[in-house]
């Protein structure tokens, strides 16, 4: 299933109730993310946790401002967002020569 044994691959599912059928695949339970229960699960720790919500939604992948605000730097959380921006993690592609290297290597 694994082509490498630094990878770790993960199964996005929308519903609670397609998971069996992906660990009668041969899918270990802890590699299935069910989007359904995330959601519960940011919604319920928001309940608990001002701002939460905005924290978690942060660390979702966002590459770019909307284009109809890119220039409306008037509105302060405008601003306050394309400043954020600056700070996210985006996706690269890598050379082959990276294949089967450790995640560490790479990244430092």
């Amino acid at each position: 299933l694994r082509h490498t044994k630094f990878v770790r691959i993960a199964v996005v599912c929308l519903k609670v109730e397609h998971r069996p059928l992906l660990t009668a695949v041969g899918i270990p339970r802890g590699d299935i993310l069910c989007a359904g229960e995330l959601k519960v699960g940011i919604l319920g720790k928001a309940c608990q946790v001002q701002g939460f919500a905005a924290w978690a939604a942060i660390l979702l992948k966002n590459t770019k401002a909307p284009e109809r605000l890119v220039h409306d730097l008037a509105r302060p959380w405008m601003a306050e967002f394309t400043r954020g921006l600056e700070n996210e993690l985006y996706e690269v592609n890598l050379s082959k020569a990276y294949l089967g290297a450790p995640f560490g290597a790479i990244a430092l």
